[in-house]
């Protein structure tokens, strides 16, 4: 209803838009009035095949079907997976005609043309169930159609909807579109599970396995059957393609055919097939004896460009005394990650990935199982997923014939993400993707025997953990035995991808919200390049004046970029920044700023005076530290971080008095003891890629572990790491970017301290001047002016410490500054006494709690007095704060 009231009092009920020519008029909806029947009649949560849009890519989609008899602009109304967020997706200016059906993507690009074109929300559905809402335009928002409080499980390409006679059921023909009809599914079969056929309660689990196992297979949809397949051709086993499931089955290794990868699926009519289920079991003493032509894998791989294929595990190495039990201990002490996928999508010439390995795009993903199975006891995972081929100039064609590859988690194929906390060094424990990295540079696949003598396979890795270590990102890693198909593919590292993903996981805020650039900043992987070049803009505009150096910090962070270029530039990394880089930022979250992240870093730790302090290519972090050089108050932020990780115990420390490796004093020489970390790490494993992969291009002597590899190890630890570090220090110097004014010696580098230390601080050897000093965490000289600070104290006689204090100290002799030395010290808390001892996860049956399923953590005071934890809190993981008045005694427990 419109009611207008002019300003001399005349009421028009039929002209409302005189209400514009000097009146006032209201707009009212009656709430009761019937609102436009509009259904969602059909929805696919996990399409494959079914429908694409206009990029070639086969999104989620939702159907929505106009009941009524009026044709229905659907401006204002609204799609949500959220119900506290009806307004989540909000249709534009689209017209529905009566008893007519609209399909909407629910892709997460977020497109509303109002010219007819597609339209894609900006969430995607769950393949494993949640809420799906369609909204009136009212305020608040009325509920039409709605699948609350979730739609149940979906199966990759059958949808999910309305029937005729009003219920909803499965479909096993989809039709977006159009009129839903044919045959239908009421429910889903529960996923088979491996058992001991003498306890079904009792799980068999993939694994590594010394003797040959029965497996037995269950359901617990009644009267369902089971289709196992047990061969190395990894098909998706169905009711068709595998053995019906009578008797446990043996499961025992053979030369060949060393690693069984056991598949079932259970069906039952009226349902929808069962997710297929996929175990891996491993028999080393087989896997040693990996022939050259395994049983079901072609001889020859390619398909342009042809090459032979590659598969033994060769016996001069796995056969020598001084290698085999190392060989042994790799395959049996080290993590296994495991790929079970249809061997054509593999190798088959036409549409195998590995067979056309230079192949882009999702139409070169392929389905696969992945399985991370670790030594004794350690619970590893299981995941449908997909898989492509990762990499560039190893692709091109067969310059390597061992290949790096990708997962992708992702409801096309099971879970949206893979949740498992894979990297111990790390708090994500979500991920979209891992590459699955098989090392081509300054690797014994290699066509150039230069770089393959220096075969190390850590040194991009160990290039991510220095720059984490410095506090910054980068991806986290592991490095594992692949096996594809049973048959073992040598030692890969597992680790993260520095896409959008990465940055959200580590920086915060929604991945969709980043922008992200690989290689340089033309090549812009996901959000726009507004940001990009508003900062490259005020950077090649001069940044000598303080106002462009604030001003470029609302993109860049600058302290980030520090440490970011220190490593590159302590590595010696020639393959770069001209490319191999990652940079991120969210253009959403107030505030953000560009990190760079390391990546495929393998030209690296080559030659100890190798200088790449001044490198400088166009578009990527390079130019912009070399235009930032410009700025006082960059230099000074830069030799801070020169002197925090090449002095005090750093990232980049050496002792200068004895800096040669020492495995009993490794603090002695910081770089080399991360590095020998990741060596320890694959100190077996490199035996197993000797054997898999050290002939490819030595076929009459491989490359082995104690020879090649054996040697440029030593280099590293005698030669490289020792110098390296004074090295890179000089060349700061050498272009003022670390001052020749030596920064304050503490006598302590901070820690845990009783009430009442004394901190004494030294000039070091040939420096004169002031030192100054404050203990209230701010810099004793002041930022823009070089001054120094008013809060700052000359340092006379030691400093007593009563409490946590951070201590921050520079010496200025004239007007020039020195790096800033800076320690914080901690006094002890009472509640350091304070300990979780014990922790029940779903307490078995039969146990004390099994009534009400306590779930406990036990807390105990180690300490001999009692603690008052009042305010004391569970921040993750649970939320709990603990009430006023609880009190535990020393040496008790609650």
């Amino acid at each position: 209803e419109v009611t207008w009231a002019s300003d001399h009092g005349i009421t028009d009920t039929a002209s409302p838009a005189n209400a514009f020519q000097g009146g006032s008029w209201s707009y009212t909806l009656d709430p009761n009035a019937p609102a436009a029947q509009l259904l969602i009649t059909e929805f696919m949560a996990s399409n494959a095949t079914v429908l694409e849009d206009e990029d070639g890519e086969s999104p989620d989609w939702i159907e929505i079907y106009n009941a009524g008899e009026e044709t229905v602009n659907l401006q204002g109304y609204s799609l949500t997976d959220d119900p506290l967020v009806p307004d989540k997706w909000i249709f534009p200016s689209v017209t529905l005609a009566s008893h007519h059906y609209l399909v909407v993507f629910a892709s997460g690009k977020d497109r509303a043309p109002a010219d007819g074109g597609e339209l894609h929300t900006d969430f995607k559905l769950n393949r494993s169930g949640e809420y799906l809402g369609l909204y009136s335009p009212d305020n608040p928002p009325r509920v039409l159609a709605e699948f609350s409080p979730k739609y149940p499980e979906q199966r990759r390409d059958y949808s999910y909807g309305l029937t005729g006679a009003g219920g909803t059921a499965y479909f096993i023909e989809p039709t977006p579109g159009r009129a839903n009809a044919g045959p239908t599914a009421s429910g889903v079969v529960e996923d088979p599970v491996f058992v001991d056929p003498d306890d079904p309660a009792v799980k068999i689990e993939h694994g590594t396995y010394d003797s040959p196992i029965d497996v037995a297979i269950v359901t617990k949809t009644s009267e369902a059957s089971i289709y196992y397949r047990t061969d190395p051709e990894g098909r998706a086993v169905s009711d068709s393609s595998g053995a019906l499931y009578t008797d446990p089955i043996r499961i025992a290794g053979e030369r060949g055919h060393a690693a069984v990868a056991l598949r079932a699926v259970a069906y039952k009519d009226g349902y929808l097939p069962s997710n297929v289920v996929t175990a891996t079991f491993i028999f080393p003493e087989y896997v040693l004896q990996q022939p050259r032509n395994p049983d079901g894998f072609p001889s020859e791989w390619g398909n342009s460009s042809v090459t032979s294929a590659d598969y033994e595990l060769d016996p001069r190495v796995i056969n020598d005394p001084a290698y085999s039990e190392s060989a042994m201990r790799a395959l049996t002490t080290r993590p296994s990650l495991c790929i079970t996928m249809d061997i054509d999508d593999m190798f088959d010439p036409q549409r195998g990935i590995y067979s056309n390995g230079n192949r882009e795009g999702i139409q070169w993903e392929r389905p696969a199982s992945a399985e991370l199975i670790y030594p004794g006891d350690h619970k590893g995972f299981r995941v449908e997923c997909g898989i492509r081929i990762q990499g560039g100039s190893s692709t091109s064609p067969w310059k390597s014939k061992k290949l790096s590859l990708r997962l992708l988690f992702k409801d096309d194929y099971g879970p949206t993400k893979l949740r498992f906390p894979l990297f111990t060094d790390s708090p994500v424990r979500s991920f979209n993707t891992l590459v699955l990295d098989a090392h081509l540079n300054l690797a014994w696949t290699h066509p150039d025997h230069g770089q393959r003598v220096r075969g190390q396979y850590v040194r991009d890795q160990f290039c991510s953990d220095v720059q984490n270590a410095m506090g910054s990102y980068a991806p986290h890693g592991i490095f594992v035995n692949l096996y594809i198909n049973g048959v073992h593919w040598g030692m890969y590292g597992v680790h993260e991808r520095a896409d959008d993903d990465f940055a959200a996981s580590y920086l915060g805020g929604r991945n969709e919200d980043y922008d992200v650039f690989k290689h340089d900043g033309s090549r812009l992987m996901s959000g726009t390049r507004q940001a990009w070049d508003a900062m490259m803009g005020i950077a090649r505009s001069g940044l000598s004046g303080l106002s462009a150096y604030e001003r470029i910090q609302e993109y860049l962070d600058v302290a980030d970029l520090c440490d970011y270029m220190i490593m590159n530039h302590y590595v010696g990394n020639t393959d770069w920044p001209r490319h191999n880089w990652y940079a991120a930022r969210n253009r959403v979250l107030p505030g953000s700023q560009f990190h760079f992240f390391s990546w495929d870093a393998e030209h690296v730790l080559k030659t100890v005076g190798q200088n790449s302090v001044t490198k400088d290519d166009s578009n990527s972090p390079a130019e912009l530290y070399n235009r930032l050089r410009q700025n006082r108050e960059f230099r000074m932020l830069f030799a801070d971080h020169i002197h925090r990780h090449f002095f005090n115990g750093g990232v980049l420390y050496v002792d200068p008095s004895r800096p040669e490796w020492d495995p009993d004093h490794p603090e002695r020489n910081v770089p080399a003891r991360l590095y020998m970390e990741r060596i320890e790490e694959i100190s077996d494993l490199i035996v197993i890629e000797s054997a898999r992969w050290g002939d490819v291009r030595r076929p009459n002597e491989p490359y082995t572990k104690n020879d090649e590899w054996q040697a440029e190890l030593d280099w590293l630890v005698e030669d490289y790491f020792p110098r390296r570090s004074a090295t890179v220090l000089d060349q700061y110097r050498d272009i003022g970017l670390y001052p020749d004014v030596g920064a304050p010696i503490f006598s302590r580098n901070g820690g845990v301290i009783s009430p009442g230390f004394s901190l004494t601080m030294t000039r070091p050897s040939g420096t004169d001047g002031t030192i100054w000093y404050t203990t209230d965490g701010t810099d004793p000289r002041e930022y823009g002016t070089g001054n120094v600070a008013s809060g700052a104290r000359s340092y006379s006689s030691p400093v007593v410490l009563t409490g946590n204090t951070t201590v921050k100290a520079r010496i200025r002799e004239s007007s020039t500054w020195s790096a800033l030395t800076e320690a914080e010290f901690t006094i002890p808390s009472p509640f350091e006494a304070l300990r979780v001892t014990e922790l029940m996860y779903h307490p078995p049956a039969g146990t004390d709690f099994d009534a009400d399923e306590f779930e406990f953590i036990e807390i105990k005071n180690t300490g001999a007095a009692p603690l008052d934890l009042t305010g004391v809190r569970f921040t993750r993981g649970i939320s709990y704060a603990f009430p006023e008045g609880t009190v535990i005694p020393g040496g008790a427990f609650l």
